[in-house]
């Protein structure tokens, strides 16, 4: 398990973590467990479905709130996309996703939770250059 102590240093490092598993496996238990842990050490979380979040991205785009929503997302130590590559994204959510991270890049957590291995995101993304940044 993971001992208390040592258990936010992807935290103060700013990593990404990424769980991957078949269906039904526990990843999305698993990454609520990291969420509560960084909770109770008093860091601010969101937790969001990749489509959810792209949604909501979307709506800023109309709503000239964009830059805002990007601002708030920023403001948390650690977000958890899960359902990442149920579908394929548009060009559009690709921009706005590599936003998101690029935002994020280097100064807060990313745990991201898919039952697609990394070597399949690349289908996902369909621009091989965004997905490798």
């Amino acid at each position: 398990g993971l001992s208390h102590r040592n258990s936010n240093q992807y935290l103060h490092h700013a990593h990404t973590i990424t769980v991957t598993s078949a269906t039904g496996c526990g990843k999305t238990y698993l990454a609520c467990v990291l969420a509560r842990q960084a909770c109770e050490q008093h860091h601010r979380v969101r937790c969001f479905r990749l489509g959810q979040l792209l949604n909501k991205m979307n709506i800023g785009h109309v709503y000239g709130s964009y830059q805002k929503k990007l601002a708030q997302l920023a403001k948390n130590k650690l977000l958890i996309l899960d359902e990442w590559g149920m579908e394929k994204l548009s060009a559009r959510q690709v921009d706005d996703l590599f936003d998101v991270m690029k935002e994020r890049y280097k100064k807060t957590s990313i745990i991201i939770v898919s039952q697609f291995p990394v070597t399949e995101w690349c289908k996902l993304i369909g621009n091989p250059t965004v997905a490798d940044a």
